[in-house]
């Protein structure tokens, strides 16, 4: 079988997207988790009759419940709400233990080759979610830590798991409360953690009676955005290619350091680069370097010395 190679120039477009909201709980979460596209959700906690604002829902009590979904099921849903993604963990981890007792460390909790493979499973079934063609909306409480004197909030999800979710989603925003709003912010601070491919400010949440399609619009914001950060980056990799293509049609010191004043104006991360191989291509053709960095040229090295008869 061929395989299908994606080239380095070539826009790999963003189809799904994985956020992760965590809060305060009866902030809203599981009814900001039900104004995503066409959603599912995948009731972990027994919560959602507590939300106004219900959508279809499966009340999970064994990860059976959970593994037992085919893409049949899934077909007329666009985004899989997972509330929350702790208790989730914590049922994925009751399974693990169940098809293999070893798997259980001190205390009840899993052992360190446990939560391996409880990293393993959540990698899995978060990968068949998204090859469905799924947006997954995880929704978490928040946990208070102390650093100093100042608290700190962080999804309370379990052990080692935290990071690997964190790692995972590709949108983080933490959901809480200011002068009497409700405020989604994803972007990090040294009070709680964040990740905002959207570039978003601190969005302001609605009243969902009159915005029902609230997370869906935040959801294409940010795939958006993502697609035209990759189309900049198509755009970077063919100014690479070109510059590595005068770079190696340059053959002596007039011309690289006419290719350096040519680059003088290049910004990040272009700049950076181009500059790279400017350098590189000096180096090989033995080029000298004259004057101070950044103000002076690059001259040619002196003709060998004829060998006397």
């Amino acid at each position: 079988m061929t395989i299908q190679i994606t080239r380095s120039a070539d826009r790999i477009a963003v189809q799904t997207i994985t956020l992760l909201i965590y809060g305060s709980p009866g902030i809203g979460k599981t009814s900001i988790g039900c104004t995503a596209e066409a959603p599912l959700l995948l009731d972990f906690d027994k919560g959602a009759h507590r939300s106004g604002f219900r959508k279809d829902t499966v009340q999970v009590s064994s990860w059976a419940d959970v593994a037992a979904m085919t893409a049949e099921d899934l077909a007329e849903y666009k985004t899989i709400v997972v509330d929350t993604v702790g208790r989730c963990l914590d049922v994925m981890a009751a399974n693990i233990i169940k098809g293999n007792p070893k798997m259980q460390g001190y205390g009840g909790a899993l052992s360190l080759q446990g939560y391996g493979a409880l990293k393993s499973a959540y990698a899995t079934w978060l990968g068949w979610l998204t090859s469905l063609g799924k947006d997954v909306v995880l929704i978490a409480h928040d946990r208070e830590d102390k650093k100093g004197d100042e608290l700190i909030f962080r999804a309370d999800i379990q052990g080692s798991s935290h990071g690997e979710v964190f790692k995972r989603a590709d949108g983080v925003a933490y959901m809480h409360s200011v002068n009497r709003s409700t405020v989604l912010d994803f972007s990090p601070t040294d009070r709680w953690l964040g990740k905002n491919p959207g570039r978003f400010e601190p969005l302001t949440v609605p009243d969902f009676t009159t915005h029902r399609d609230f997370l869906a619009t935040v959801i294409a914001q940010a795939k958006e955005a993502l697609n035209r950060l990759s189309d900049e980056q198509r755009i970077v990799v063919d100014a690479i290619d070109e510059w590595n293509t005068r770079a190696t049609e340059a053959t002596n010191a007039e011309e690289i350091n006419a290719l350096v004043a040519d680059a003088a104006a290049l910004k990040p991360p272009l700049g950076p680069q181009v500059k790279h191989i400017i350098a590189a291509r000096a180096k090989e053709l033995d080029l000298k370097y004259e004057g101070k960095k950044g103000q002076g040229r690059f001259i040619d090295p002196e003709p060998a010395e004829a060998v006397a008869e």
